[in-house]
């Protein structure tokens, strides 16, 4: 039972992680390169994508019935909207920093 809520919490955990190892690349990438990856703002999505995960871990520990069935991340419109937004906005920065490290932003 519990084993589904430390699951889910470790996945969760584990995207955060991949997204401070992208952050720490882009301000890697903006200190020896002289170009603009805009690394400070990756804290945006990784807090809106903790966020969304926060409030469906809660409904999980509220829930007692949540923790028997598998995690499900639907339902919410506040966690939804945060996941979305946190998505979003990491894709944008991932494709900035895609063309500034390739090359094609100075076009």
């Amino acid at each position: 039972m519990i084993a589904r809520f430390i699951l889910a919490l470790v996945a969760w955990v584990g995207i955060a992680a991949l997204q401070i190892v992208l952050m720490r690349i882009a301000r890697f990438f903006e200190r020896n390169s002289g170009k603009r990856s805009w690394h400070r703002m990756y804290l945006l999505p990784l807090v809106l994508n903790a966020t969304g995960a926060g409030i469906y871990l809660l409904h999980m520990l509220k829930e007692p019935a949540a923790l028997r069935a598998w995690p499900d991340f639907t339902g919410d419109p506040q966690a939804n909207l945060c996941l979305f937004l946190g998505g979003i906005l990491l894709l944008l920065l991932g494709g900035h920093l895609h063309d500034e490290m390739i090359g094609g932003g100075s076009a």
